[in-house]
């Protein structure tokens, strides 16, 4: 098989869960009052070292928390038990972050005054370090990060750029021959995908196809649709992201909603695994932009990926607005459908949703979601950041309404309280983490006891 490599800001491996981690959250229950582990505890925003504003990125790993405070343009490391964070970097216009096992480091492009730049910094501390200097990007969306090298989707100057960290060159891999849609162009390309063996991978976007570039040639080959957009299974309308795996490429194929399994070698797609029409249905997208494969083969944490169509709408093949999504190890999925008030299960294969919380009628009932946004799944167990009614929910499968509140009693700053939940995530003790967006805060809180 080969190698997981994400189709974002960096390859990454976080030491929070993915979606095929045994540790049987059922059992485990957690203190009522959450512990602000970053940002103030009453909400207030600011630039202090115990201040957030605006928080859009979280890594957790055995001891630090990272958080992306997007607004105050740092990135912050919260060390174990810490309130104050540690700025790591500070800048313009900062992006996602990621942690890259492989080095012990995190990999961030920023702009940099009118240029961009890409850094890197040890997770434990030091100076950040440039790996790509001003001048020679434009627009990164996306980056897969090797030791020693990193793979650059340099999306404005419409090429692939392959950069060597040690010695400051970089060769062109894709593209870089002018805009236009020749074996050897791109016209903004969005994403990319590396293979064990160096093959690349290319969404190019606007040319509405997917690029093959063997290692080490000077021309891409078409393994997906064409320079005309369409929506038949043999076309593509501005893809946006791609994934590769044992000779099958998946394609976040965002101008028809949808996501492909695509057979290399084949002229069309063998099927559409997401896509009814735009809307907010189960079974529809709109636009979707990002596709990922955790290290089991999951696809996990994207906001586009086997549910929905092109239609939004509240019946089982649609969704409306989703911000989360949870895939179990049977690749059933699981997804906050935001607008829609539910959350919604895929079974691996299906074309219909279940709902198996809440329903479209939004409410601050046991029974009753107000906009979800993160959904998180374990041994029959569902957590859903109920972020309307600024609560924190466990929810057992098959019910009809939430077993208990864990976190939430109004809203307000104080440490029983959360003001718009956004993210969910635990740690590999069970511990849970919870971005409290509109408070400006990190909460944790700790596990407190086993019920089995």
């Amino acid at each position: 098989m080969m190698r997981k490599v994400a189709i974002s800001t960096t390859i990454t491996s976080r030491t929070t869960i993915s979606s095929a981690v045994p540790i049987n959250f059922r059992c485990l229950t957690w203190d009522e009052n959450g512990v602000t582990i970053a940002g103030a505890q009453n909400g207030d925003s600011g630039l202090a070292p115990n201040r957030l504003y605006d928080p859009r990125d979280l890594i957790v790993d055995s001891e630090n928390i990272y958080v992306s405070d997007t607004s105050n343009r740092r990135l912050l490391k919260f060390a174990n038990h810490s309130a104050e964070g540690q700025s790591l970097f500070t800048g313009d216009s900062l992006y996602g972050l990621a942690l890259n096992q492989e080095e012990q480091a995190i990999y961030f492009s920023h702009e940099s005054g009118s240029s961009e730049i890409i850094q890197r910094i040890n997770k434990n501390g030091g100076d950040p370090s440039i790996v790509v200097p001003s001048g020679h990007i434009s627009r990164s969306y996306s980056l897969v990060a090797f030791e020693g090298s990193t793979y650059i989707c340099d999306t404005s100057n419409h090429r692939v750029i392959l950069w060597s960290n040690i010695d400051k060159t970089f060769a062109i891999v894709a593209g870089g021959n002018g805009v236009g849609s020749d074996s050897n162009q791109l016209r903004v390309p969005e994403g990319i995908f590396v293979d064990v063996n160096r093959n690349l991978y290319v969404a190019d976007t606007l040319n509405h196809r997917i690029q093959l570039w063997k290692n080490g040639t000077s021309n891409g080959t078409t393994v997906a649709g064409s320079s005309n957009l369409g929506s038949g299974l043999h076309q593509l309308n501005s893809p946006r992201a791609v994934f590769v795996d044992s000779g099958t490429i998946f394609i976040a194929d965002s101008g028809n909603n949808r996501i492909l399994k695509w057979n290399i070698g084949e002229l069309r797609a063998a099927v559409v695994l997401v896509g009814s029409g735009s809307g907010p249905n189960p079974n529809q997208l709109r636009n979707p932009t990002s596709l990922k494969f955790d290290l089991q083969g999951n696809i996990d944490k994207t906001f586009a990926i086997v549910a929905g169509s092109k239609d939004l709408g509240s019946d089982s093949n649609q969704l409306r607005a989703p911000e989360g999504i949870f895939v179990d190890v049977k690749r059933d999925i699981y997804v906050a459908d935001t607008l829609n008030h539910r959350i919604q299960l895929w079974k691996n294969g299906a074309s219909n949703g279940t709902t198996v919380a809440g329903s479209s009628n939004l409410g601050p009932g046991l029974h009753q979601l107000n906009s979800p946004r993160a959904v998180f799944v374990d041994s029959g167990t569902i957590f859903i950041a109920d972020s309307g009614n600024n609560r924190i929910l466990k929810w057992n499968i098959g019910e009809l309404s939430a077993a208990v509140v864990l976190v939430g009693s109004g809203s307000g700053p104080n440490p029983n309280q959360l003001r718009n939940p956004t993210s969910l995530k635990f740690d590999l003790q069970g511990n849970m983490y919870v971005v409290d967006n509109r408070n400006n805060r990190v909460q944790k809180y700790l596990v407190n006891n086993t019920q089995c």
